[in-house]
């Protein structure tokens, strides 16, 4: 589901397997800041929408993630 391919994002820009306890417990949605983007080399215009990306994949409600990985879902944000 959309919540893994998230969880499985972040593991790979940040390099940091999350435990459940913490994703749920972040409640500003950032759960990659910038300086850590800007370090793994992504691009700057790239960050904010990176941030907005892996927060929507990880929301705790079900209906407030994307849809789908194909067509008119998380692939339209690339």
């Amino acid at each position: 589901d959309i919540y893994s391919v998230g969880c499985v994002l972040l593991n790979l820009l940040t390099g940091k397997r999350y435990d459940s306890a913490e994703l749920i417990s972040n409640k500003r949605g950032k759960y990659i800041d910038a300086m850590k983007l800007y370090r793994i080399n992504c691009p700057r215009h790239l960050t904010e929408k990176m941030q907005l990306i892996i927060a929507k994949a990880l929301k705790n409600e079900p209906s407030e993630r994307y849809n789908t990985a194909g067509c008119g879902g998380l692939h339209q944000c690339a």
